[in-house]
């Protein structure tokens, strides 16, 4: 009964001390302070591009994909600096079912506006690659998600620990 008793000290000592405290988890990696970027979370300046910078990259993207002309690379770049400006934001709760339910409607909203404004500008074939393309991201990202749903054992031989 002793050994038991001081095993589970000696166990709750260790655990205890080597357990991070909020002060050591901020200097972890993760949590370090980049000059770089904003950490303005109510504008939704925390992410790694502001919505101009953005908006070129995905435009420059898009041109080498979908062969777009200078004009359509301008009216892209326009478009997508509208909407990325113009993003419904993230309710503050996940567990709340009506601001989550609102903001789907209203993130639905702009991405069938953007479709349209596409539509405009795109020509028919370059419209159908785009949507090819939509199509292809969100399959692989629906692949992704059911492979982190795997267990070691159900999945391949690489996640297996």
């Amino acid at each position: 009964m002793r050994h038991l008793i001081l095993a589970a000290a000696l166990f709750l000592g260790t655990a205890q001390a080597t357990a991070q405290h909020p002060a050591q988890l901020k200097e972890h990696h993760r949590f370090r302070q980049h000059p770089e970027r904003s950490n303005d979370w109510e504008a939704g300046e925390h992410r790694k591009f502001r919505p101009e910078k953005r908006a070129n990259l995905v435009a420059k993207q898009w041109t080498l994909a979908l062969d777009l002309n200078k004009d359509q690379q301008n009216q892209v770049r326009a478009l997508l600096e509208k909407h990325q400006t113009q993003r419904p934001k993230k309710p503050m709760s996940p567990y709340s079912k009506k601001g989550k339910a609102q903001w789907m409607e209203a993130h639905l909203d702009a991405q069938i506006a953007l479709q349209n404004d596409l539509k405009t500008v795109l020509t028919p074939e370059q419209y159908r690659q785009w949507k090819d393309m939509r199509l292809d991201r969100a399959q692989g990202v629906r692949k992704m998600a059911a492979r982190r749903l795997l267990t070691p054992e159900q999945g391949p031989a690489h996640r297996a620990h």
